[in-house]
């Protein structure tokens, strides 16, 4: 899961401890439910327009395509396709002229 041991860990390292919410504005601009891309990209351009934003997620900041989709499914076909490249090297006919 995102939150897990390590993430804990993670998080009091970048967020400090004695962290406190702000206090709630009485009325927003905008509120985006979530932190995934479009929350982030909503909240922060909203607020550098001027307007009052909030941001509410129950989840890490970046949502699943960060977390647990696209960034980490794309680091396991980028090791995959190392692999791929190393058993190719290894045949002796290999077309990298080197020999493993």
């Amino acid at each position: 899961s995102p939150l897990d041991t390590h993430n804990a860990a993670l998080l009091n390292e970048v967020r400090h401890r004695t962290y406190l919410n702000p206090t709630p504005l009485p009325l927003y601009d905008i509120v985006a439910i979530g932190a995934g891309a479009g929350g982030l990209v909503t909240s922060r351009q909203a607020a550098r327009r001027g307007a009052k934003s909030a941001m509410v997620s129950a989840h890490l900041a970046g949502g699943d395509c960060l977390n647990a989709g696209c960034v980490p499914s794309k680091a396991l076909l980028r090791v995959a396709r190392m692999a791929r490249e190393v058993r190719r090297a290894r045949d002796p006919e290999n077309e990298f002229g080197i020999t493993i």
